[in-house]
């Protein structure tokens, strides 16, 4: 279940985090999105977030899901002919994906919450 429910307050900021993951999961953020815009779009109006926000939240993490996917890393090592050191892409990228995904949380949660950012979301 997305905390998007279970947590009203940091909804925003998590929900990027979690379909990152679920990206992750799925493997293909096309794919994340068609699974969990509706769960996205119900969570939202339960909270009385903007549902276009909490979609463009999930179709966000599930971009940056992809900086770290498996499939990316393995095109990676390959086009690299760094063969048979995915594991140290991994470790090198994930650093480098925290910063983006904290910067989109925070962005988010700016669009729900504080005044001037939340003229920006579309309702």
């Amino acid at each position: 279940m997305c905390p998007c429910i279970t947590a009203p307050h940091a909804a925003s900021s998590a929900c990027a985090s979690v379909h990152v993951r679920y990206s992750l999961l799925t493997i293909a953020a096309m794919l994340a999105l068609v699974l969990f815009a509706g769960l996205q779009k119900i969570s939202a109006e339960q909270l009385g977030l903007p549902p276009v926000l909490m979609a463009a939240a999930n179709s966000s993490g599930g971009v940056m899901g992809k900086m770290i996917d498996a499939q990316s890393i393995v095109v990676a090592s390959t086009a690299t002919q760094w063969y048979g050191h995915e594991g140290d892409i991994l470790r090198y990228v994930f650093f480098h994906s925290l910063a983006p995904a904290a910067l989109m949380g925070a962005l988010v949660m700016a669009q729900a919450y504080v005044y001037p950012f939340t003229a920006l979301v579309v309702r």
